[in-house]
C-alpha cells in the first residue's frame, strides 16, 4: 500500500521551503532556517534583526553562531563518493516554461535546475534513446533524444544533435561521471523511428533476442559507439534498463556485450546478473538480497551497487507526505549496508499545477516529483542531501579512525540502527540526530 494523506487537501502541500524576506520569530514558533547545499562559506554571519515591539521601543543585531570546522570539509559535490542518480525531464521544463523542445531557450531554462541537481552531487545523465521507454507514466511525454531514421535502402541514420546538446549541458552543470540511456528494452516493446520511404514514424514492436531486435540494437550500438568515442564519453556511457525481467536483460546483454558497452538496470535483483551489470540498482526492500560475496566481487571490481525508491515503498521514502528525515535516513541506511548510492525514477517529472498539487494519478502524493518550478527547492530534497553529507562523513571518518577499534565499534552500533529497510517514518528523526550528534563530535 502506498502511504497516503489523510485528506485530499494534504495532498496541495507541496512542502516547499517558502521565499520570503525577514520572518517575525516569537517563542513558540521558531523558523528553521535553509543554508542550500553548497553554498556555506568558512566566514559566514548571520544575524537577527530584532524589531520594535510595544514593550520595547529599540532595534538592534542579535548575531547567531554558525560554528564551522575549517579543518573538516566535506568533499565538493565533484568529488562525493556517494553515487547520486535522479532522473531527470527535461520536457516538464519546456512545457512549464513554454518553449520549444532543444530550443536555446529550453537549454536556458534547464541550467539552472541542473546546476542545482549537479551541487547535490549528482553523478549520473539521464538521456532517452527512443519515444516513451516507461511507457507513458509522466505527465509530459519523453522524446528521443537520438532520432533514428530508417533510410530508404533499409540501412539506418542517426541524429545525435539534442543528446550533444543535454549531454553537454549536464556536463557544464557539474553532472558528469556517467550517462544512462534509456532503453533497449521498453515498457511496451515498441521502438519509434522514422521511414524515410513513407515519410511516416513508424512503432516497431520487438522481441528482445528475436533476429530483428538484435539487427536493429547491432546497428544502433554500432553507431552510437563510435559517436560517443569521437566526443569521449563511451567509458562513462550504460545501456540502461528500468524494472525489465532477467530473461530480457539476458537477451538484451548478448547484443550489449559485443558491442563493449557497460549495462545498468534498476529492478529487482537477480543472481545471474550481478556479474553482467556495471550499475545494478534494487529496490530498497532487495539491498540486502546481495551476498557478502557479491558484494566484496562488485566493489572490487568498481561496480556501482545502488538502491530505489518508488511509489511501492510506504516509508521510508521521499513523498510530499513523508515525514522529512525518512528522506535523510535513505543515505546512512545505503551506508549501513556497504552499498553506494540512490535512485528515484523521477527529480522534476511536474504534474499540471505542480506549485499547488503534488498528486499524479495513482502515484504516492509527490512519488514524481521533488524539485519544483522556480527552481525551488524542497525541505525533503533537502534533508536527502542532508543524509548524502553524513554519507561522506561516515566513508571519511571510516578511513581516518580504521585503526580505532573502540571507535570503530561505536560507529558500527549507530549504524546498526538503520540496517533495515523496514523503519517507520516517526523512528527516522532520532535514529538521524543520534549518528549526526555522533559523527559531528569528530
Amino acid at each position: 500500500m502506498h502511504k497516503m494523506p489523510c485528506c485530499p487537501a494534504f495532498c496541495r502541500l507541496p512542502r516547499k521551503p517558502a521565499r520570503s524576506g525577514a520572518r517575525r520569530i516569537v517563542k513558540k514558533n521558531p523558523v528553521k532556517y535553509w543554508q542550500k547545499n553548497g553554498d556555506v562559506c568558512n566566514n559566514m554571519r548571520i544575524f537577527a534583526h530584532q524589531t520594535p515591539s510595544k514593550q520595547r521601543n529599540y532595534e538592534k543585531k542579535i548575531p547567531l553562531t554558525a560554528r564551522l570546522r575549517p579543518d573538516r570539509q566535506l568533499p565538493a559535490p565533484s568529488d562525493q563518493t556517494f553515487h547520486l542518480d535522479l532522473w531527470q525531464q527535461p520536457y516538464a521544463v519546456s512545457r512549464y516554461h513554454g518553449v520549444e523542445r532543444w530550443s536555446d531557450a529550453h537549454i536556458e531554462a534547464l541550467r539552472p535546475y541542473l546546476q542545482a541537481l549537479g551541487k547535490a552531487g549528482q553523478s549520473v545523465v539521464t538521456a532517452i534513446l527512443f519515444y516513451e521507454p516507461w511507457g507513458e507514466q509522466s505527465h509530459d511525454k519523453f522524446s528521443p533524444m537520438i532520432e533514428t531514421t530508417r533510410k530508404a535502402d533499409g540501412s539506418w541514420a542517426f541524429d545525435y544533435d539534442n543528446f550533444d546538446k543535454y549531454v553537454e549541458l549536464c556536463n557544464e552543470c557539474g553532472i558528469n561521471k556517467q550517462i544512462n540511456c534509456y532503453s533497449m528494452v521498453t515498457w511496451d516493446m515498441k521502438f519509434r523511428y522514422h521511414d524515410e520511404a513513407t515519410g511516416q514514424d513508424v512503432d516497431w514492436a520487438l522481441t528482445a533476442g528475436s533476429d530483428d531486435y538484435n539487427a536493429l540494437w547491432d546497428a544502433y550500438l554500432k553507431d552510437f559507439r563510435r559517436h560517443l568515442e569521437a566526443k569521449g564519453w563511451f567509458d562513462k556511457t550504460c545501456i540502461a534498463m528500468d524494472e525489465r525481467s532477467e530473461a530480457q536483460m539476458l537477451a538484451a546483454y548478448e547484443v550489449i556485450r559485443t558491442n563493449g558497452f557497460k549495462m545498468a538496470l534498476a529492478g529487482n535483483y537477480h543472481a545471474s546478473l550481478n556479474d553482467k551489470l556495471y550499475d545494478f540498482c534494487v529496490a530498497l526492500a532487495q539491498g540486502r538480497r546481495f551476498t557478502p560475496a557479491e558484494r566484496k566481487y562488485r566493489k572490487d571490481n568498481n561496480l556501482v551497487t545502488t538502491v530505489y525508491t518508488c511509489c511501492t515503498e510506504s516509508e521510508p521514502n521521499i513523498y510530499s507526505n513523508s515525514l522529512p528525515a525518512e528522506a535523510a535516513f535513505l543515505p546512512i541506511h545505503i551506508a549501513a549496508n556497504g552499498l553506494d548510492g540512490y535512485l528515484h525514477w523521477s527529480w522534476i517529472n511536474w504534474d499540471e499545477h505542480p506549485l499547488t498539487d503534488s498528486r499524479f494519478r495513482k502515484f504516492g502524493v509527490g512519488d514524481t516529483y521533488n524539485y519544483y518550478p522556480g527552481n525551488r527547492s524542497s525541505v525533503r530534497f533537502e534533508r536527502l542531501v542532508e543524509g548524502i553529507h553524513q554519507f561522506e562523513k561516515i566513508q571519511i571518518l571510516k578511513a581516518e579512525r580504521a585503526n580505532d577499534a573502540a571507535w570503530m565499534e561505536q560507529l558500527n552500533l549507530r549504524l546498526k540502527e538503520f540496517e533495515s529497510h523496514s523503519v517507520a517514518g516517526k523512528d527516522c528523526a532520532a535514529k538521524v540526530d543520534r549518528i549526526e550528534a555522533f559523527l559531528n563530535e569528530e
